[in-house]
């Protein structure tokens, strides 16, 4: 999506060398917060930025009828609620939100069709046969539907919707009347602790007899739930970075402006939804000798030695249990590495591919392209673009 922008004057500020960037943003959202380090890692490398954080309850309501004193700004508040001075102003304004909007204004949003298509497929990888869907508190929820009813379809698994309003004893219910096993998407982290506690009233085990994934990955809830919440993560830095990005393209006069709908980073696996939790005491063991030692080159057959079992037995117990061999489970487990290292570290891609049990970097980069479509440079370049920004 395109949009023309009206010229902007120029500032006082902007005159003598500044830029001030205002954040109508919300420091206590756990969304807003994650942007603000991708925002706060590209004013580090813009020696010309100011940033000053607006009263976000006031610009929410309305009630701010000042003049903005900025350049600029990068706004949580949707253009439809922002003040007029926001709105219609020579100001360069860039909207952020957690789903795509209708909007005309330069935006950045997450790809919430992605998240729900991460969560599902996450839950399908376990041969779960029967996915369930709790809408959250907020918006978008028949498009969500939407796409999971279509990845369902596409691994013949069925679908269940929880209809709210959730009160009483209703959830509790309609988990305890799916067939077992399900995995259960729902709407939000929230939602999800909801559904954790409502398995628990029920006497359902998770994730042997309910396997469940939310959406957002907030830190905290995920780890204060019991077990774990397994999630599907934005990546929060990114959108607070390539915003900035955008609204300094917009300073230097960019009339043509496209909205960006960035992907999620991918599902981050706790005990809700873990493998480690399924019934086989074998698989379960050999997955986690996989896990912990997948890096230092363990082969399908050291494995089966250190499980005390003959290759074959073992290879047939994981297909049985989940679906795959010990050769496919072992690589994925040294790609996860090799994403989590790309993404979290400045490690040179050699050092990378022999800390992931690859031989070589060329290896690592033909088993990585094949599994996700694109060289490990390109990966670590769209989770860490601060890496090749130049000042603005």
């Amino acid at each position: 999506m395109t949009t023309t922008l009206p010229a902007r004057s120029t500032s006082h500020r902007a005159v003598s060398g500044r830029f001030r960037v205002m954040l109508l943003v919300d420091p206590a959202d756990p969304f807003a917060r994650g942007c603000m380090g991708g925002i706060a890692k590209w004013v580090a490398q813009q020696p010309d930025w100011d940033v000053v954080v607006a009263d976000f309850a006031a610009e929410a309501a309305g009630r701010n009828h000042r003049r903005p004193i900025a350049d600029g700004a990068i706004s949580l508040v949707p253009p439809a609620t922002l003040r007029r001075q926001w709105r219609r102003g020579p100001q360069p304004v860039v909207f952020v939100s957690e789903f795509p909007d209708a909007t005309t204004a330069p935006s950045i949003a997450t790809d919430d069709d992605a998240a729900i298509r991460l969560a599902v497929e996450h839950l399908l990888t376990s041969r779960v046969r029967h996915v369930g869907y709790v809408p959250a508190e907020r918006r978008c929820d028949q498009r969500r539907l939407a796409v999971a009813r279509n990845v369902v379809a596409e691994n013949e698994a069925a679908l269940h919707v929880f209809e709210p309003p959730l009160t009483g004893h209703r959830l509790e219910e309609w988990l305890s009347g799916l067939p077992t096993p399900a995995g259960i998407v729902t709407g939000s982290d929230r939602r999800g602790l909801q559904v954790l506690q409502a398995c628990r009233d029920a006497g359902l085990r998770v994730p042997n007899d309910i396997a469940v994934v939310g959406i957002g990955n907030d830190d905290c809830l995920c780890d204060l739930a019991v077990p774990g919440l397994t999630s599907v993560a934005h990546n929060l830095a990114v959108i607070g970075f390539e915003a900035c990005r955008l609204l300094a393209d917009l300073r230097k006069g960019g009339r043509m402006v496209r909205s960006l709908v960035l992907p999620p980073a991918g599902v981050v696996t706790r005990l809700s939804s873990d493998a480690l939790a399924i019934d086989d005491p074998v698989v379960r063991r050999a997955i986690k000798a996989i896990r912990c030692f997948a890096g230092d080159g363990l082969t399908p057959d050291a494995i089966a030695e250190k499980i005390g079992l003959p290759r074959r037995t073992l290879e047939r117990q994981f297909r049985r249990q989940i679906g795959r061999s010990i050769q496919e489970e072992v690589l994925i487990a040294k790609l996860d590495r090799a994403r989590k290292l790309l993404a979290e570290t400045d490690l040179k891609l050699l050092a990378i591919a022999v800390r992931s049990g690859f031989r070589d970097a060329s290896q690592l980069c033909h088993s990585f392209k094949s599994a996700f479509g694109g060289s490990p440079m390109d990966y670590r370049r769209q989770v860490r673009p601060w890496d090749t920004a130049r000042p603005a």
